[in-house]
């Protein structure tokens, strides 16, 4: 065999191997689609978007994270409060980090500023709690 076809084989079986995890690899999966409930919180993950809205009247929203191995995501989101008449200025960004195990799921939200909202524990739900509007 040439010596060009043999160094074109070893390259492409390399290349092969090397791209392909093992087949019993775990993988991440991302947070579970559907309702989660607390008695605080209510959350709402659809296939891109995560919404949540607190007893407090904050309501956050943030791409659909994927979940480590560990059970831990973090993730960028908006913040707007819901109290008051519209139009209502948004909150500064903040950073959310959260925790899945099982059908628990635990969320923080921290601004830059250092303050936090939360923790909030949900449970996955199959329907929507029954929250409280917010006062105008």
């Amino acid at each position: 065999m040439p010596r060009y076809l043999r160094f074109s084989l070893a390259l492409l079986i390399i290349g092969v191997v090397g791209c392909h995890g093992s087949p019993t690899e775990p993988t991440a999966p991302a947070l579970r689609v559907g309702r989660w409930a607390g008695s605080q919180i209510e959350v709402a993950v659809s296939e891109t978007q995560v919404v949540f809205t607190t007893t407090t009247c904050v309501r956050g929203y943030f791409n659909r994270p994927t979940v480590g191995l560990d059970g831990t995501f973090v993730a960028d989101a908006g913040i707007e409060s819901m109290v008051g008449p519209p139009p209502r200025p948004p909150l500064p960004h903040a950073r959310i980090s959260g925790v899945v195990r099982g059908d628990t799921l635990v969320i923080t939200a921290r601004f830059e500023s250092g303050a936090n909202i939360g923790p909030f524990a949900a449970s996955y739900l199959a329907v929507s709690p029954t929250f409280y509007p917010c006062p105008p």
